[in-house]
């Protein structure tokens, strides 16, 4: 689950890296830029996210064009709480955020 959660940063960067090459004044490369999906996937990432939050709002692409979709479930650490004070912080910076949680631990019982 943690490769597939930097799997998309990686994604979004290389996208992101090849706006770069865009001509035009600033005005105009951000009327050209299209509108991206940051998707956070996120179960007992209490330890990687501020990293990658971070990482996320370091971006040198304009927040209004970024449209955020955050879920994150069963967590037995502090990650659902983490995002919910983050997109909370940020919530006016990004084009849209969409938030869906499961709050409940599972537990998957082992047979022997």
């Amino acid at each position: 689950f943690l490769f597939f959660f930097f799997f998309l940063l990686l994604l979004l960067l290389l996208l992101l890296s090849s706006s770069s090459e865009l001509e035009g004044t600033l005005e105009e490369e951000e009327e050209e830029l299209p509108t991206v999906v940051v998707a956070i996937l996120a179960r007992n990432a209490q330890h990687s996210l501020p990293h990658y939050l971070g990482a996320l709002e370091r971006l040198d692409y304009p927040a209004e064009r970024i449209f955020i979709w955050c879920t994150t479930d069963h967590n037995v650490d502090n990650t659902t709480q983490m995002l919910q004070e983050w997109l909370g912080a940020v919530e006016n910076r990004y084009r849209s955020i969409v938030w869906k949680s499961v709050e409940e631990p599972r537990y998957v019982s082992r047979r022997p």
